[in-house]
């Protein structure tokens, strides 16, 4: 394998493919193991750029995406049975369960996806941005305010209203 500039540059220009291959198999960047996913295939691109005969940088680009493409999709289907060593699943049902693969160890009554989805249809905009905000960023109350054009009092007081009603929601929840 070339150096670490090179790795980082073919890591760089093809990234936008390994997430068309995670969201193909029909997980999106809110589903607990998408990042994870994301990262075992940059792993194998290494790996497929090492096999693969030619210059995927330069002149034999679309072939190179082409290859990967595929070598990525089996990989990712491979990892996928992995994660079940129980039963051999088909692809069918890799497919069908994508959204429900437990987020921990234990069964988790809602996936992250179902629980936004959920809380979408309960919440108003301002507050259902906040809740993806306080999930997927690290902002601080400060930019949190400067974001929505409020004040921080108010960014407090929206986070205190979304904490009880998802609290009231989910003890309401069967």
């Amino acid at each position: 394998m070339q150096g670490t500039p090179f790795t980082h540059q073919l890591l760089q220009q093809f990234e936008p493919l390994i997430h068309s291959v995670v969201r193909k198999r029909g997980f999106t960047p809110i589903h607990a193991y998408y990042y994870d996913f994301c990262q075992e295939l940059r792993i194998h691109l290494l790996t497929l750029y090492d096999q693969f005969e030619g210059k995927p940088l330069s002149d034999d680009r679309y072939a190179f995406v082409s290859y990967a493409k595929r070598g990525l999709s089996w990989h990712l289907a491979k990892y996928l049975r992995s994660l079940h060593p129980e039963r051999e699943l088909s692809l069918t049902e890799i497919e069908d369960t994508a959204g429900q693969i437990p987020m921990t160890s234990g069964e988790a009554d809602y996936s992250l996806v179902k629980l936004l989805h959920d809380l979408k249809e309960h919440l108003d905009s301002d507050l259902y941005e906040l809740l993806l905000c306080l999930v997927f960023e690290e902002l601080s109350v400060k930019e949190m305010a400067e974001r929505f054009g409020v004040t921080r009092r108010t960014i407090s007081n929206r986070k205190k209203k979304l904490k009880s009603f998802i609290e009231s929601w989910i003890m309401a929840q069967p």
